[in-house]
């Protein structure tokens, strides 16, 4: 019973390890069992064996514990938006523990992979349902005090990944701006939107990046946004998860309005 398996289940796997040790270890009687001479020789060996196997199990950092949800988000969103997002799941739901992860797609979604996953824009995940998470923009940034705003080289400039050729750059911003595009032989470069705002945040330049990630900043007043316009993004954010998981709804729903209210 403590271990969560049947009595029949049990004594199958005893008759196997007899068999494969070659003897027997249980006496057997109306009144239960008891170890033989030969099990009760085996058994350090086996006590030593399983707590061995046990620590192998904790060396495991993405092994999942009973009852708790596992989200995984990519790279930028997950040292930026998501502790704050999951700070305010806990107290919304103070019995709900939740793990965080930082993975790069495909992730896993069977035994020991994540429950819900944030991405930017469809993704591969044929087999699982998915919602909007936010309909995000980009827009220009910089440290509250920066004065290099007609300086090209003061520029960041961001690479959104090998996987994403669509995403708005300075290039876009300028045409809705009706300004001349700095040239990105100049300036500097990021080569992941968080970078962009964590440079940008350090006084390195005028970053050009997405409100969703940069939303803790710009409250916590380590950033601005000293003009416009702003650039939508082509695609949502969205979150994948399992269908057999209904369980996770109210949280979905929950991040969602505070992605929203974020942006």
């Amino acid at each position: 019973r403590e271990l969560g398996v049947s009595g029949p289940a049990v004594s199958q796997q005893i008759k196997i390890l007899e068999e494969f040790l070659g003897r027997k270890l249980f006496n057997r009687s109306r009144s239960g069992m008891a170890l033989t001479d030969a099990g009760q020789a085996i058994l350090p060996n086996l006590v030593e064996g399983f707590a061995s196997l046990a620590k192998i199990g904790q060396l495991n950092p993405q092994r999942r514990v009973p009852g708790r949800i596992v989200i995984s988000a990519a790279p930028s969103v997950a040292v930026t938006w998501l502790p704050g997002a999951v700070a305010r799941l806990r107290h919304r739901f103070p019995n709900q523990p939740v793990d965080l992860r930082m993975d790069d797609d495909p992730v896993k979604f069977d035994y020991g992979g994540a429950d819900l996953r944030i991405g930017y824009g469809e993704l591969p995940y044929q087999n699982l349902l998915n919602v909007p998470l936010v309909q995000d923009f980009v827009l220009p940034l910089c440290a509250p005090g920066f004065a290099g705003f007609d300086r090209d080289d003061l520029v960041i400039h961001t690479d959104w990944g090998l996987s994403y050729a669509s995403l708005p750059v300075w290039r876009d911003w300028a045409v809705l701006a009706g300004h001349a595009a700095p040239d990105p032989r100049t300036g500097l470069h990021a080569g992941a939107p968080s970078l962009a705002i964590g440079m940008a945040q350090a006084g390195l330049g005028l970053a050009l990046s997405n409100a969703l990630i940069a939303s803790a900043a710009l409250s916590a007043g380590g950033l601005i946004s000293p003009f416009g316009p702003v650039v939508p993004m082509p695609a949502p954010y969205r979150l994948y998860y399992r269908d057999n998981r209904p369980h996770l709804l109210p949280l979905i729903t929950a991040l969602q309005d505070y992605a929203r209210t974020d942006v």
